[in-house]
């Protein structure tokens, strides 16, 4: 999920908010994998430590809460035009 994050970032870091459509939907495809990737009990696999887990487990629970996701994706078809 981070990189697919990051990618979108990077993306509007390195072309800007230029309107460009292929820069538009590569970045909706990536914050579209991190959202489906969200919602994997796979998403937590790896984080080892109790203190590490529970805050993990806070994160995703926080992102799910404020769809920051939706959001992006739904911003992100609007400066494309769609």
């Amino acid at each position: 999920m981070q990189q697919s994050t990051e990618l979108v970032r990077l993306r509007l870091e390195q072309v800007g908010f230029s309107g460009k459509t292929p820069v538009w939907n590569a970045a909706l495809k990536d914050t579209n994998n991190a959202k489906s990737l969200i919602d994997t009990p796979e998403m937590l696999e790896g984080i080892t430590g109790k203190a590490q887990q529970e805050q993990a487990k806070k994160l995703v629970e926080q992102a799910k809460v404020c769809d920051e996701f939706e959001i992006l994706s739904f911003t992100l078809l609007f400066k494309n035009g769609k």
